[in-house]
Parts: structure tokens; sequence; C-alpha cells
């Protein structure tokens, strides 16, 4: 009866009858039976939950063994009625669509290596029929060659992807008999085949986002012959040569001459300049790649350390990306973050903004069994922390609706500084513009996008380079001040868009004409820069984060920049670049590092899977 005290032995019965009756007593389900009652008196004659069960004769661990069997027993039957239905149950087809929690599961019960095989094998499947990727036929890899080719790509074999490759060699014997396969002559592919803009512009990323030495006397001199030969085809192609190729991406080129005449406010604009471009800056990387300005720090500017400090940076930060961390070092890091209001999760801290943030993560990887320990070993709870808030598309559109709704004002200044601003934040790592997403919610965005003050001109400039956030400029006439400050100061909107260094497109697409630019795909690398980092990131610490096989960040950043490249044509008008090319990039990089560990043994079978597209692209 209500407000009866249960005395300890009716409390005692009651925890015996329930467990007979098979009910669940582990404290997170009890709380929502129909015998919670029972848990909400064990403080009046036990200190703990788990010892009133221990009295009543039951073991709270035993519980949790007992519930995780019962959970591990529940997969098992879900994966034999997936199979059942037809479902092709391998990896490959089952993540990066809806079905991947089916995947995904397997991994509270099992670990190791083979740990879905086995997860397959105990649900009593025929492992070597779903493992067993398919092999695609000749066509599908000459196809691959052929569009390479069609979009201005060198099909040599220091130019093709690894998988590509692999699959030359896999299905053909060698890449000569690929090429002959789908129509090719190898001797000519073989010679110094002619680099495109493109393909030239693509090299530099790649020895950019190495911290590699830009310099093109110094490429000619050290350089591998393939970066040799991209900058002859530079020297050919650039009428400022080398350098403006360098420089048509947003590079700074004057931070890799050596003859340059170094004073103090030039040491600091040059760290300033390899900080924005998102260059490790600690004195052993910079003393081996930009020899230069770390001597010209020396001498002009007081030292390494004090030329990083007067240039508004935090050598502390900066000096601790360079170096190993001990458990007791990571400890106290964590906990001077937690202080700090930083959000400690494992999705954030792995594509933390800030090195030195991510380093702690990683090393805290390697110096605990998992994030998890870390956390607890610096005396927190991690079950408390890992309660964050999930930035999805749909729940962003509730929430700033919410906001809005609620007369809050979601112009992009009045947000700064405020807690909503992580909402603006998270919006515009995926969409174009701030406007596009507003007009998504169905929210009136001319009341919140508002320009005053044009400055002459350069109000203009501002207003272009920060609501056209990829560089990507369509559909600006909308604005009617904006449209008419435009003309007035530029004559019209494209020239005003020229100015800005932007890219100009009324219909909002990006052919491949326009891609024989350089300057186009300078502007997409310098405005989509950080946004492909952070899918990078995302798969890379991801991967480290399981203990899978991952290509390098910077080779995975470099991927994601060719592959926005190769399928930017493609994009709808209705779409911007960033909500367009997310999940295709994204299931692209995860591609490739599936492919690294695509050669398991399996009961002493080799399996291949080349070219396999994952389903199920996420619609946003």
């Amino acid at each position: 009866m209500q407000g009866k005290k249960i005395s300890k032995e009716e409390l005692l019965s009651g925890i015996k009858e329930a467990r007979k009756k098979g009910v669940d007593l582990r404290v997170i389900t009890i709380q929502k039976s129909i015998y919670r009652r029972l848990y909400r008196c064990y403080k009046n004659h036990f200190e703990s939950w788990s010892d009133a069960l221990a009295a009543a004769g039951i073991n709270y661990e035993s519980l949790e063994t007992e519930a995780k069997e019962k959970d591990r027993l529940s997969y098992l039957e879900d994966l034999k009625k997936a199979y059942a239905t037809g479902l092709d149950l391998s990896r490959a087809n089952l993540v990066g669509t809806k079905e991947s929690g089916l995947y995904y599961r397997h991994q509270r019960f099992y670990s190791g290596r083979f740990s879905y095989e086995q997860a397959l094998k105990d649900a009593g499947l025929p492992v070597a029929e779903i493992v067993r990727q398919k092999r695609h036929d000749k066509n599908q890899i000459a196809e691959e060659l052929k569009d390479r080719c069609k979009n201005g790509l060198a099909i040599n074999a220091t130019s093709l992807p690894k998988d590509l490759y692999k699959g030359c060699t896999n299905h053909f014997g060698s890449l000569d008999a690929a090429l002959k396969y789908a129509g090719f002559n190898p001797r000519k592919i073989r010679k110094n085949q002619l680099h495109s803009t493109a393909e030239i512009l693509l090299e530099i990323v790649k020895l950019h986002l190495k911290g590699k030495n830009l310099n093109e006397k110094f490429l000619i001199k050290y350089g591998t012959k393939k970066t040799k030969r991209i900058v002859y085809a530079a020297q050919k192609k650039f009428s400022g040569h080398w350098p403006e190729a360098v420089r048509t991406l947003g590079i700074d080129y004057s931070i890799y001459e050596v003859n340059q005449k170094w004073n103090k406010e030039k040491v600091h604009k040059s760290i300033q300049t390899l900080s924005a471009q998102g260059e490790p800056l600690n004195g052993g990387y910079v003393s081996a790649n930009h020899s230069n300005l770390y001597h010209a720090a020396s001498r002009y500017a007081g030292g390494w350390e004090k030329a990083i400090t007067d240039s508004g940076l935090n050598y502390e930060q900066i000096n601790l990306s360079g170096i190993s961390l001990s458990p007791d070092e990571i400890i106290s890091q964590i906990k001077m973050f937690y202080e700090r209001g930083e959000d400690l999760s494992s999705g954030v801290m792995m594509v933390h903004p800030e090195d030195c943030v991510r380093r702690v993560y990683t090393q805290a990887l390697s110096k605990f069994e998992s994030w998890n320990a870390a956390i607890t070993a610096a005396g927190l709870s991690y079950n408390d922390i890992a309660k964050v808030e999930t930035h999805s598309i749909k729940n962003l559109r509730t929430k700033i609706k919410s906001l809005d709704k609620a007369g809050i004002s979601l112009a992009p200044s009045d947000l700064a500084g405020t807690e909503n601003h992580k909402y603006y934040h998270a919006v515009m790592r995926r969409r174009d513009t701030w406007k596009e997403f507003l007009l998504e919610c169905k929210i009136d965005w001319q009341k919140y996008l508002k320009q005053v003050d044009w400055k002459n001109g350069q109000g203009v400039l501002e207003y272009l380079r920060s609501n056209f956030t990829s560089g990507l400029v369509t559909g600006a006439g909308n604005d009617k001040n904006f449209r008419a400050a435009a003309e007035k100061y530029f004559g019209s909107i494209p020239a005003a868009v020229k100015k800005a260094g932007l890219i100009y497109s009324r219909r909002g697409k990006i052919s491949k004409k326009m891609l024989d630019d350089p300057a186009t795909i300078g502007t997409l690398y310098q405005y989509n820069l950080e946004f492909l980092k952070q899918i990078a990131q995302k798969i890379y610490w991801g991967a480290k984060t399981r203990k899978l096989k991952t290509y390098p960040l910077d080779d995975l950043i470099s991927e994601a920049f060719m592959e926005l490249i190769m399928i930017i044509p493609e994009k709808p008008v209705d779409k911007g670049v960033k909500q367009f090319a997310y999940w295709k990039i994204y299931e692209r990089l995860t591609e490739l590092n599936r492919q690294l560990g695509k050669e398991i043994s399996w009961d002493n079978e080799v399996y291949f899977d080349l070219f396999k597209k994952d389903e199920g692209e996420e619609n946003e």
C-alpha cells in the first residue's frame, strides 16, 4: 500500500519474487518496472542496491553478464532474420547505410581481428559466403580507367589510386595488361604523360598537406621524379611558373623563398600564415621544413619561442604538440580541459580544432586501454561526459526553429559569444551559407542577415566571403540591398565576386570547363580545406580509436580534395557544395581505409572486394 514502509524482510522477499519471475534487476531497468518501489526503499536498509541484492543471494555482476548474453543472443537472432530476408550482411554492404547498426552491434559482444566473422559463425550463418566480397569483372576496372582519363587525370602507375592499381594487378596481372584491355597504349601512358592544370594543383595540395618544402629549386634538386615532372609541367602551364601555381591555391609562396629579405614583421607574418594554413609550429617541424624562417626568427625576433609569442600564439600549446606525454601528464591535461569546460566526449576530442587537445586524446589511446579508461583515471565519469547533444541536421533544424520561435536573434553576430553559437558552428560545417540553412528551416532569413554599412565596397567583399563559405556564390542577387551595393561599387555581382576571389555561378553549378581555370580549383581548396579536414579527421581518428588500419591523415585530406574536384560537376542546382559533398567524400575515405584491411584471412582463404560502392547514402 502506498505510504507503507517496507520492512527488510519484505524487501528481500520482493527481490527474490521478482528474480523468480525473470525481472531484470539492474538499476537501469528496475526503476522502469512494476517493482520500482523495491528499488526506492532499499536505502532504508542497505547502503547500495547491490548490497540489497547480495542479501537476497543475488550477485549484481551476474545480472550484467546475463543481460549482455541475452542481448547477444537477440543480436544473433536479428542476424539470422536479416539473412533470411536476403539482405547482404557483408561489412561493405552494411556500413554507411540505415542497416549499419546490424554490423556495429557485434562490437558490444565480440573483439579481435575477426570479431564480426565470429558473430556470423555463432549465428550459424555461412561465414565464407557472407564475408567473401564479390570479385568484380574486368569491365568495371576498365571503366574506372576510362573515367579517370575522361576527367583529365593521369592513369600511369604513379598517379592511380592504390585500390585501382591493386585491382589492375589482381585481375590482369599487370597495369599494362589492364590498360590494353581498356583500349589504351601502355607505352604512351608510361611516357611522361602531359599533366593537366588540375593534376598539377592536386599534386601541390598533396605536398602542402604533407608539410613539404615547396621551393621550386629545392624540389627540382631533391624531389622525386614525379615531383620534378609536376614542377616542369607547372613551368609550362602557368605564366608565373611554379610559384604562381602554388599561389593559385592561396598558399603564401614567400615563406619558401630562400633569398627573401627578412625582418621582425615578416617573421611574425610568416608564422601567422603557417598557423592559418594549419601547419605544425613546433620547433622541430619548422627547422626541418622551413629552416629559413626558423633561422630568421633567431636572428630578427629573439628566437623561435619569442617569435611565436609575439605573433599572438600560445607557445606552450604549440610545443605540447611535438612531445610525448606521460600518463600523469595526460591525466593532468584532461583535468585542465574539464575545468575550462571542454566537451570531453570521444567524438568531439578526435576532431578538436586545437592540435594540443587532439594530441592528448591520441596519446591517451596509446598510454591507456581506451579514452574511457583515461577519463576514469582522471577521476571523472565517462557516462556523464558522453551525454552530449548530437548535432545531426535534423536536430539542428529543430533547435534553430525553437530559437526563432522563442524570439532569439539568429544573426551570426548575435549568436557569437553565446551558448547557441555551437549550433551555428555545427551548421556551417555542413552547409555553404547560413541563409541556405534558414531557408531549409522555413525561417525568414532577411530579418537576420542584414548589411548596413557597405564601407565603400569593402563591405560587399566581406559579405561575400563570410556568407559563401564554400567559395561558390549563387543566388546572391536575391538580396536586393546587396545587389544594389554590388552594382554601385563594382558594376555587377559577377565583378564583385571576382574581386572577392570567389567563384560565380548564376545557376549554382560548377562545370568541368570551369575546373580548367586554375583559380576555380584554388578557390575550392582555400574555402573548403577546413571542411575536408573535418571529414578526414573523423575517419582517421575513428579508425585509430577502433584500432583499425588507416591512411595517414594528410593522405586522407588530399584524397578528399581530389574527390571533391571529381564530383563537384555533378552537384545539383538546389544543393550547396558541403551538403552535396559531405557523405560522398565520407564514404570515399571510408572505402579507402576499408581497402587497407581488405585482404583478410578467414579459414585460410583470401577475399577481395574492389570498387564495391556503399549504398544508402544519407539524404539530409
